[in-house]
């Protein structure tokens, strides 16, 4: 996420960017732009960049990112690989 409203999206072999609104902990991501490449036949791309598409909300816990889902579908936790 940067200060401008953009987010650098990594989807397996797929990278892209998509523009992101926040408002206290509301938080809105989209649309997402993508490279197209062929990844494994096992990935989960699809399903990671349709779970960004359904951001609500956010939160961190501790040095976690937590993005709550839409409609109390979910949410999807980044754990952070600083010490």
């Amino acid at each position: 996420f940067d200060g401008g409203g953009r987010v650098n999206v990594r989807a397996d072999c797929n990278r892209g960017s998509a523009t992101y609104v926040r408002n206290g902990n509301s938080l809105g991501i989209g649309p997402i732009a993508l490279t197209r490449m062929a990844c494994p036949s096992d990935t989960r791309d699809a399903e990671f960049v349709k779970g960004l598409a359904a951001v609500s909300g956010h939160q961190l816990r501790g040095s976690d990112l937590v993005l709550t889902l839409k409609a109390d579908s979910g949410s999807m936790r980044f754990i952070s690989s600083r010490p």
